[in-house]
């Protein structure tokens, strides 16, 4: 990708690695995935505050969550056509 900053770090002594903040920090937390292959991935997260949230949305989800746990569950839908590069596990 053209554009796309490419840079060397290096842990410092407790082991963290600095990310330079090009166009300025986006995210403030990342889900770490260690990958088989040596890869450290780091995928931006974006944290809900749960007030911001329906309290009709939070009681589907806490019915869907019931269902769940009483052996109610649709069988897994497959998102791979409709958002190709979404399953994490196809790549690991």
């Amino acid at each position: 990708m053209p554009g796309t900053p490419i840079y060397t770090t290096r842990p410092d002594a407790k082991r963290r690695v600095v990310l330079r903040p090009f166009g300025g920090v986006l995210y403030d937390q990342y889900l770490v995935r260690h990958r088989d292959d040596g890869v450290i991935e780091l995928r931006p997260q974006v944290a809900v505050d749960v007030a911001s949230i329906s309290k009709r949305t939070l009681g589907v989800i806490e019915q869907s969550m019931a269902s769940l746990a009483r052996g109610e569950a649709s069988a897994p839908v497959d998102l791979g056509e409709t958002f190709p590069g979404l399953d994490d596990e196809a790549d690991a």
